[in-house]
């Protein structure tokens, strides 16, 4: 996988933690702590260097691991 496909499913794994937490927060009190959690993953894949596939690879892992967290509540 090179560099773009890698940053690719990073951004995937973001965007669908992102909408699994968005979701959870209609059900309960959505308010600021869910809008912290979304921009708290923003900034960390904002932050993340494209290029360093380690670190995009190890960033995937731990998004989809607190995406699977989340899903089972």
């Amino acid at each position: 996988m090179g560099d773009v496909a890698a940053f690719d499913a990073l951004c995937d794994a973001a965007n669908f933690l992102i909408a699994l937490i968005a979701s959870s927060g209609r059900e309960g009190d959505a308010g600021a702590s869910t809008q912290a959690q979304i921009a708290e993953i923003r900034e960390t894949v904002f932050a993340v260097d494209g290029h360093d596939r380690a670190a995009v690879k190890q960033m995937t892992a731990d998004l989809l691991q607190r995406a699977r967290e989340t899903a089972r509540g």
